[in-house]
């Protein structure tokens, strides 16, 4: 009886154990089942990391992408550690943070720690990236003080004011424009800052000018302004257009604006034309008759066109053009 119970365990032992070793075969995978299916697990044998070395700027994050092997592996879960936190910052998910400058040594580990994966973190002071020129409009002798402070663009994407200095003091006392050239500690480039002082006007006559057909006539680029301190000054004008026919008689009007007056000016621009010939007139009329003299001549145009032109006699020039023959 002794012996055969020994041989029952033994039995038993040698079907248990292989048992075990068909569990944990050299596939990497087990299967559970149940009374209704089966569910085939395949383990993770490696993992591995989109970056080995990444470089960034203080106050910038990443985040690192585990990669498993094989692909088609259920148990996906990591653990992320930082081996430096005080540099660089990792969460559960991978994601990094910077925190102050040096190199830090980031490592996901598979749940069951057997495999591993690192980037190392170069962390980079935080810089300035860029900074916006400034304009501004001003009035003549208008107070105004160039800004201790300037909007810079950093290379963590955020915008910060940073301190400036300026190449020499602010004068709005010369109408016209100033390009002032400021410096800010840790950016290589200077930056611009254009001051447009305008004039402090108080008016601006209109305008009428006559001239002859076929001259060669621009409009004013500049007029007489009164300023508040009742000097004459040059201003600037832009008028609603820069082109005039002088071919043909007629009258122009423009229509101008000048920066810092609120009204509009006109330009009234009368082309008259040049005879190069008037005709004498000649009249006979009876004694006592009433005469009146004519309010047109026939006279030549420089193009050799004839035409009626309006005149306005004078005593003493009209008997030089009017011949009368009285008759007694």
């Amino acid at each position: 009886m002794l012996k055969k119970g020994k041989l029952f365990l033994l039995v038993l032992t040698i079907l248990l154990l292989h048992g075990f070793l068909s569990f944990i075969n050299v596939s990497a995978s087990y299967t559970v089942k149940s009374a209704s299916k089966s569910v085939t697990t395949v383990i993770v044998t490696s993992v591995g990391l989109n970056k080995s070395k990444y470089n960034i700027t203080v106050g910038q994050t990443y985040t690192l992408l585990a990669i498993v092997n094989p692909l088609k592996s259920k148990i996906k879960t990591m653990k992320w550690k930082s081996s430096n936190p005080g540099i660089v910052k990792v969460d559960s998910k991978g994601k990094v943070t910077a925190v102050s400058t040096g190199t830090a040594k980031i490592t996901v580990t598979t749940v069951n720690g057997n495999e591993t994966a690192s980037c190392i973190i170069t962390v980079a002071p935080l810089k300035i990236i860029s900074i916006d020129n400034i304009s501004v409009t001003l009035k003549h002798n208008e107070n105004y003080k160039l800004p201790k402070l300037v909007k810079v663009k950093m290379s963590n994407g955020v915008t910060k004011l940073i301190p400036v200095s300026w190449d020499r003091v602010v004068d709005t006392s010369k109408i016209g424009i100033s390009i002032y050239s400021g410096s800010v500690k840790g950016f290589n480039n200077k930056m611009k800052l254009t001051l447009n002082i305008i004039p402090n006007i108080i008016s601006i006559s209109n305008m009428n000018i006559t001239i002859n057909t076929n001259s060669h006539f621009k409009l004013p680029t500049n007029i007489d302004a009164i300023l508040r301190n009742n000097t004459l000054s040059k201003v600037n004008v832009k008028w609603n257009s820069n082109t005039i026919d002088t071919t043909h008689s007629g009258t122009h009007v423009f229509y101008g604006t000048v920066q810092g007056f609120n009204g509009s000016i006109v330009l009234t621009v009368n082309i008259t034309n040049i005879y190069s010939n008037i005709n004498d007139v000649n009249a006979t009329v009876n004694h006592n008759e009433k005469y009146s003299l004519p309010q047109t001549v026939t006279a030549t145009i420089t193009n050799a066109v004839t035409t009626a032109a309006t005149i306005k006699w004078d005593i003493t020039y009209g008997i030089n053009l009017v011949e009368l023959n009285v008759n007694h």
